[in-house]
């Protein structure tokens, strides 16, 4: 069980840290995996072992009060997707509420050992009913706490469940790739449903716990509906590991305006990638999106030394998880070394013309984007096999 448990963390924190594209939409959606695995190993190690030290030193952190995220979390990842839009708005911050509520609840536990080593006493000598008295001012009993989560992760299943029922991704028909809609409504629909089945295991625990007093019936008809949850968790991990094109988000573009004339390069470069394309991109939206970098990169704001991918999103108008797949799974480039590569040509040119003879070589540099001079050198002998110096010397 505790294998299980940290290796769903494990995979929860490659999920949070190791992100695709889809930056904001993704992290509801880890810190809901990781959140859902803290609870349930923590939550475990309180009915199933019987270390005082190990549940006292739990109790320092309020991992008993993070499965009144878990539900939010979905929520927000879920609606995130349907709309395309990420944003965390300040009535968001009402779907926790109970966090927050039971957070404070527990507050005076976390800064007292002696609280905390009489808690663990009780949960390991199976005295439910003494913990209400170790915080009598408490706004929620154990009881009703355990009834308030219940309710809570139903209510976020149903409301989960409307949302896709009701959206039935209207609102991208006809404005994006069908083959990627498909996969990203086969993932929502088992998404819920693996949260549904979560929330069912969950809510027989809580049953039981509501039903029995005794720890030992509560352990031995808990322990697989803990063992379900975990799996349960894992399984979500894998397939977004096995599928990593999920946590690109369904490729959809606003309207910008192309570049009036191409390059003859630019021109073929364009109709060999339509031509190639078994991307999640439709032939237009992949024109679309190289369209708008070579209208970015004839303005050369490339030379700016702020320029991140989020950045460019903004200037070209093309939501920053679609430009991450295009250059994580289509280009022949990472973003950062494609940058670096229009900043090193940049300089290439200017050497070539003579246009830089009483410049230095960290003058360049900075002039180009390139805040340190020893990255500005490691990326120009990179890309030309030279140093700026020599390479300088050979135009000169």
């Amino acid at each position: 069980m505790i294998f299980l448990g940290g290796l769903g963390i494990t995979l929860a924190l490659i999920v949070l840290f190791f992100n695709q594209g889809n930056k904001l939409a993704n992290l509801y959606l880890g810190l809901f995996l990781l959140c859902f695995n803290v609870f349930t190993l923590t939550h475990y190690t309180f009915l199933f072992l019987n270390s005082e030290y190990l549940i006292a030193t739990l109790l320092i952190l309020p991992f008993n009060s993070l499965i009144y995220v878990v539900g939010p979390f979905a929520y927000l990842y879920i609606r995130s997707i349907l709309n395309d839009e990420a944003k965390f708005t300040k009535l968001d911050l009402l779907h926790f509420f109970p966090f927050f509520l039971n957070f404070i609840d527990n507050i005076p536990v976390f800064f007292s050992w002696e609280i905390k080593f009489k808690a663990a006493s009780y949960i390991i000598n199976n005295n439910w009913a003494e913990l209400d008295s170790l915080l009598p001012y408490k706004l929620m009993t154990i009881k009703v706490n355990f009834t308030l989560r219940v309710i809570q992760l139903f209510f976020y299943v149903l409301l989960i469940w409307f949302l896709i029922i009701s959206k039935k991704f209207k609102f991208y028909k006809g404005r994006a790739n069908p083959n990627q809609l498909t996969v990203i409504k086969k993932w929502s629909i088992f998404f819920i449903l693996l949260f549904s089945f979560l929330v069912i295991n969950y809510v027989g625990i809580g049953i039981i716990f509501l039903k029995y007093t005794d720890k030992e019936v509560l352990t031995g008809n808990g322990i697989f509906l803990f063992y379900f949850v975990l799996l349960g968790l894992i399984i979500l991990e894998i397939g977004l590991l096995l599928y990593p094109q999920i946590l690109y988000g369904i490729p959809l573009y606003q309207q910008v305006h192309p570049v009036s004339q191409l390059s003859d390069a630019d021109e073929i470069r364009i109709t060999n990638s339509i031509k190639n394309n078994n991307s999640i991109l439709s032939d237009e939206q992949l024109k679309l999106i190289e369209l708008s970098l070579i209208q970015w990169i004839n303005s050369r704001k490339y030379l700016e030394s702020d320029v991140t991918m989020i950045t460019l999103a903004t200037d070209v108008n093309i939501p920053i998880h679609h430009l991450a797949y295009y250059f994580n799974q289509l280009s022949e480039y990472k973003f950062i070394e494609w940058r670096n590569n229009l900043r090193i040509e940049y300089v290439e040119e200017l050497i070539k013309n003579k246009q830089c003879q009483n410049k230095t070589v960290d003058t360049l540099g900075k002039e180009c984007g390139f805040k340190s001079n020893s990255t500005f050198i490691l990326n120009f002998k990179l890309r030309t096999g030279m140093l700026p110096s020599d390479f300088m010397k050979k135009y000169q």
